[in-house]
């Protein structure tokens, strides 16, 4: 089986790539693969997790905490998409660097329906600070926050989770290297870093730093106009979105 030679390859020369791989195939046991089908097979074993990254070995990437699916936390699936304000709301979190060089662990919340946001920095990234941001979430949001989802980072581990079994609101969690399923906050992770971060000129001590970027949030969800929201604020979009459902609960 070619896939099993790639991974007994790889496994007794773990920072070989495609091209010594699928060099060894043919010569040791006269398998030709292209290199690309070899690329292939090495890309498909790394998501398994059967093999690790070159770049382990050379100490450039931490081993990761593996999410278990034995607690409250569920698998997203395909296809899942927010119809309504407060569902599947799109938690992340960058590290940013201003120009000063201090580096602030920026966590974001985004409604994909609404695009209204909730933001906070911090200086760590543990699952603490996660249970910490959900409830500043909880409490920024104007509507109800229905349900999350999450990339698989320990910081939405541990005391998140927990956090979110204990409100009883649903967590899901997105499959490994899939960011385009976390599009809206990805974005708005730029929007952030070059809208304010960059333009940041206070004392870098973080509770100062907290004050502006909460004036910005607030600038954001109620003064700044949003394309995708025909030029509205997520604030003006999500009173329509309110009294729309009102109009429609009193014709029945």
């Amino acid at each position: 089986d070619a896939e099993e030679l790639v991974l007994r390859t790889r496994t007794q020369f773990p920072l070989w790539g495609k091209y010594k791989i699928a060099a060894i195939l043919s010569r040791e046991y006269g398998v030709r693969l292209s290199v690309s089908m070899v690329g292939r097979i090495i890309s498909k074993l790394l998501q398994q997790g059967r093999i690790k990254p070159a770049l382990f070995y050379y100490g450039q990437i931490k081993p990761k905490k593996k999410r278990h699916f034995s607690g409250h936390a569920q698998r997203w699936k395909y296809g899942m998409k927010a119809q309504n304000p407060g569902e599947l709301v799109q938690i992340d979190h960058a590290t940013i660097k201003l120009q000063s060089g201090m580096e602030v662990k920026h966590f974001k919340a985004v409604c994909p329906v609404t695009k209204f946001v909730a933001e906070e920095a911090y200086s760590s990234a543990t699952s603490f600070v996660g249970e910490e941001f959900l409830k500043h979430v909880i409490d920024s949001f104007p509507f109800e926050v229905k349900s999350v989802q999450v990339d698989g980072g320990s910081e939405f581990m541990g005391a998140f989770e927990s956090a979110c079994e204990a409100l009883r609101l649903p967590l899901f969690v997105l499959p490994p290297r899939r960011p385009q399923y976390n599009g809206t906050v990805e974005r708005g992770h730029g929007i952030v870093k070059y809208e304010f971060y960059y333009q940041y000129s206070g004392v870098n001590v973080l509770w100062k730093i907290r004050n502006k970027l909460h004036e910005f949030t607030h600038f954001y969800n109620t003064f700044r106009p949003h394309q995708h929201l025909n030029y509205m604020t997520p604030m003006q979009y999500s009173i329509q979105i309110s009294q729309l459902e009102g109009k429609k609960s009193h014709m029945y």
